[in-house]
């Protein structure tokens, strides 16, 4: 999709309605909020110690198969607006379910993407991405900067905040600095004191950034 074809979207868009997809195979749209699995592949020690994968999904659907036994009635199926396998790259991932989000950000919405899930789930590569794969920060933030770069009837300021929380601490992933405070504003929204704050003009320098 070009970038007037996603603005076209958002501004079509009502919160808690669908859209068309970026595929637009169906009528059936990426909605203002999604919920979306991605099972990851298994790990070579995984593999080495003999482990299968049991999971099965047909994209919309997934449930457990018993290992060694073959394919079974599932007694257990869990729905989801998409799944994505094990093969599916993250830029997979961004296209359907973040690329037309961040073009919202441009028509004045809020966006949210956040990956959820136990402890080597695969939430870090998803997010951050790893050697040979982008994860959806820089190719969200890919894509930001490279819009904001096309429009001529406003004026646009990009900042941007790297924080994590971890074991309830948060820490700045641009200073390293852990242990700050987070506090509800009066106006509505929340602050995290000391929260470093960088101004972003292209590409290159978001990329040095977050690799600092």
């Amino acid at each position: 999709m070009s970038t007037e074809d996603l603005l076209s979207v958002a501004n079509t868009t009502r919160p808690g309605t669908p859209s068309q997809s970026d595929g637009g195979s169906d009528s059936d749209g990426p909605a203002s909020i999604s919920v979306v699995v991605r099972l990851r592949p298994l790990t070579s020690a995984e593999v080495k110690a003999g482990q299968t994968d049991v999971w099965k999904h047909d994209g919309e659907k997934i449930w457990q198969r018993a290992p060694g036994r073959g394919s079974i009635i599932p007694q257990q199926v869990y729905s989801f607006d998409q799944i994505f396998s094990q093969t599916d790259t993250t830029e997979v991932i961004y296209r359907a379910c973040a690329q037309w989000r961040v073009a919202r950000v441009l028509q004045g919405y809020n966006a949210t993407v956040f990956a959820y899930g136990q402890t080597s789930s695969g939430k870090t590569t998803t997010v951050r991405g790893m050697e040979g794969q982008e994860g959806l920060v820089p190719l969200c933030t890919r894509q930001l900067l490279a819009d904001v770069s096309c429009q001529t009837n406003m004026r646009c300021v990009v900042s941007m905040s790297y924080m994590e929380i971890y074991n309830e601490t948060i820490g700045d992933l641009l200073t390293g600095q852990t242990g700050l405070s987070i506090f509800e504003k009066k106006t509505g929204g929340i602050f995290v004191q000391d929260l470093t704050e960088e101004r972003l003009y292209n590409w290159s320098q978001a990329h040095a950034v977050m690799h600092a």
